[in-house]
């Protein structure tokens, strides 16, 4: 499944090369990524990025990962 992400969506990021880059503060969608199994190959890894609004929680095809800090 899709994964949620703390992050909030922005299209774009500048033009430097940034490890982990922050997103803004607040916004209107969160970020998604990894894939799904209704996707193709090519979509199904971890730097695959889209985005859904927070109401989009519904969702089938997104769910979560359990993380330590």
């Amino acid at each position: 499944v899709w994964e949620w992400v703390a992050d909030w969506y922005v299209s774009r990021f500048g033009p430097e090369m940034v490890r982990d880059p922050r997103g803004p503060a607040t916004g209107r969608r969160k970020v998604i990524r990894g894939g799904s199994w209704d996707n193709r190959p090519q979509h199904v890894r971890s730097s695959s990025r889209e985005s859904l609004p927070v109401s989009g929680r519904y969702n089938l095809y997104v769910g979560v990962r359990c993380a330590r800090d």
